[in-house]
């Protein structure tokens, strides 16, 4: 998700003229006029975002299952949303809605004149990678545990008729011997 900058309209301390106290009567009356214009473009974005929440609100809405409280019995025999999200890949009604609220939201987020269809790129992005079904990963293998002693103390055995402790002792002597026939062409060689 790309961090969105506020729009300047949001900002009251936006420089709108040059601030001089030796302004003239017209002088006053531009100045006058500059506010008032600025201020009905920040209250026709306050409505924007107003309208845009609502609108997201109402997805909220209809996102939940019926009212059991309702008065209507037959409302509740009615399939509604189980979620804001879309149930799975192929819920093209619910990818549809939420790509709409998101880009609708977006748009807004970024000013008054929105975002040149960003948010809506970006929402139809984000469906798309997320509505890929992926292969199932490989199965990683079993690790071969040893077995556990049996209760009586005696070693158990593999099928091979090996024990753990057996296998223990069979590596320990090989590695001596590797390590004194090392030793051993090492003094061969000094000679």
């Amino acid at each position: 998700m790309h961090e969105i900058p506020k729009p300047e309209l949001l900002d009251p301390d936006r420089l709108l003229l040059d601030d001089r106290n030796d302004l003239t009567a017209d002088e006053h009356a531009s100045r006058a006029a500059l506010l008032n214009q600025a201020l009905h473009e920040s209250c026709g974005y306050a409505q924007q975002l107003w309208q845009s929440l609502d609108a997201v609100r109402g997805y909220l809405l209809d996102s939940l299952p019926p009212d059991p409280h309702a008065l209507d019995p037959d409302a509740l025999d009615q399939p509604g949303r189980r979620s804001a999200a879309p149930t799975g890949p192929d819920d093209e009604a619910g990818w549809e809605n939420w790509i709409t609220a998101y880009a609708t939201v977006t748009s807004v987020l970024a000013g008054p004149h929105g975002d040149s269809g960003f948010g809506s790129d970006e929402a139809r992005r984000e469906a798309r990678d997320r509505r890929q079904v992926l292969p199932e990963p490989p199965a990683a293998p079993e690790p071969v545990r040893e077995p556990a002693p049996e209760a009586a103390g005696l070693a158990a055995r593999r099928p091979d008729g090996h024990t753990a402790a057996g296998r223990s002792r069979l590596r320990l002597a090989a590695r001596v011997a590797v390590l004194l026939l090392a030793i051993r062409g090492l003094r061969r060689g000094s000679r």
